[in-house]
C-alpha cells in the first residue's frame, strides 16, 4: 500500500492525536521493511528535528511517527516525506475523550500554534495549517486519509478496537 515512498529513506507521519498516525506509521515501516520510530523515542518539541537531521547524515531509513511534531514539520530537510494523516474531526475528538487526551493535552497543543484553549479543536487547527501553510511548502507531502488505512493487512476493525489503550494496534 506504501511501496510509493520507498523513494524516501526518512518519513514522518504526523497530524492531529488520535487521527491513526501511528497505526499508519507502522504500516509504513511494515511495508517499507524500515525501522518504527514512536514518539516516545523521538523527544520531545525540537528534539525529533535533530533527531532526523543526525539519521540522515547517516543515511539510515526510518519511519517517525510524530503527531505532536506537526507544527513544525515544514521545516524539516527536504529529503524527508512528510505524511500527514486526515480523520474525521468528530471521530479524533471521540477518541481523545475516551483515553483523557483533551484536558490536559489541547491547551499545549494549541499554543504552538498561538492559539488560546477556546480556539480549539487542535485537530482542526492542524489539518487547516497543514493544508494552507505546511502543504505547499514541503518538497515530499502526502496526505492519508484514515479511512483509507482500512484496505492494509494490518488493519483492525473498528467493533474490535473498542478497548484498545492509546499505542494499541493489534489485538494481541
Amino acid at each position: 500500500m506504501f511501496e510509493h515512498l520507498k523513494k524516501h529513506s526518512q518519513i514522518v507521519v504526523t497530524g492531529p492525536q488520535r487521527a491513526g498516525t501511528t497505526i499508519c506509521a507502522k504500516m509504513i515501516a511494515h511495508d517499507l521493511g524500515y525501522p518504527f520510530w514512536p514518539e516516545e523515542r523521538c523527544g520531545e518539541d525540537l528534539a525529533p528535528y535533530c533527531l532526523i537531521r543526525e539519521h540522515l547524515k547517516e543515511g539510515q531509513k526510518a519511519v517517525y511517527q510524530l503527531p505532536a511534531f506537526s507544527a513544525w514539520c515544514h521545516l524539516l530537510p527536504k529529503p524527508v516525506a512528510v505524511v500527514f494523516m486526515l480523520r474525521d474531526i468528530d471521530d479524533i475528538i471521540a477518541s481523545q475523550k475516551r483515553i483523557n487526551w483533551t484536558s490536559f493535552n489541547e491547551p499545549r497543543e494549541l499554543a504552538m500554534y498561538f492559539r488560546k484553549p477556546d480556539q480549539g479543536p487542535i485537530s482542526r487547527v492542524k489539518i487547516d495549517f497543514w493544508i494552507t501553510i505546511q502543504k505547499p511548502r514541503i518538497a515530499s507531502p502526502y496526505t492519508v486519509e484514515y479511512e483509507s488505512l482500512s484496505e492494509h493487512p494490518m488493519w483492525v476493525e473498528k467493533a474490535q478496537r473498542t478497548n484498545f489503550g492509546p499505542r494499541q494496534t493489534t489485538l494481541e
